[in-house]
């Protein structure tokens, strides 16, 4: 068994089945749980990275009325919305935003909306659903640890017999 795990291949193979156990179990918490980590910088722009149900979603503010606490903050809420990270369909949500675009395929999400009341609050976002990360993660990891290594060919040289 300690021979298994010598090659690269096999170390790799196990931190990628880590990673996609670690996001397995952020999408089971993202039911309940929505973590947000922003990064906030001059002039008004701030970058989020979400994690929720529907996936992992970075979104791009920009406020240039509004002043924001440059850095990089954590925050933590439960979820709210039938555990949607935006609800879109929701009238209250609605009534405070309005959604300039958005595009739909397979779990991921792509758009942008604006607050009704300042023009120049913008949100740009992007969501990956999860699947899409685990199973490519899942199915390397499984190529990575249950493949042997290639060894190398040895040739032998046919003698000629003598006479």
């Amino acid at each position: 068994m300690e021979d298994f795990f010598k090659q690269w291949r096999r170390k790799i193979g196990l931190m990628t089945l880590l990673l996609a156990c670690l996001l397995t179990a952020a999408w089971g918490r993202g039911h309940k749980t929505t973590d947000i980590i922003t990064f906030e910088f001059e002039g008004g722009v701030s970058h989020c990275f979400h994690t929720s149900r529907d996936g992992l979603m970075w979104e791009r503010y920009s406020a240039r009325a509004r002043s924001v606490d440059q850095g990089i903050h954590w925050f933590q809420y439960p979820v709210k919305y039938s555990g949607r990270v935006f609800p879109f369909e929701e009238q209250e949500w609605l009534l405070i935003n309005q959604l300039s675009s958005r595009r739909q395929l397979l779990g991921f999400d792509f758009g942008e909306w604006r607050e009704r009341i300042h023009a120049d609050y913008g949100v740009i976002y992007f969501i990956v659903p999860y699947w899409s990360i685990i199973l490519p993660l899942t199915l390397l990891s499984t190529r990575l640890i249950l493949t042997k290594c290639c060894q190398p060919k040895v040739t032998q040289s046919v003698s000629e017999p003598e006479s």
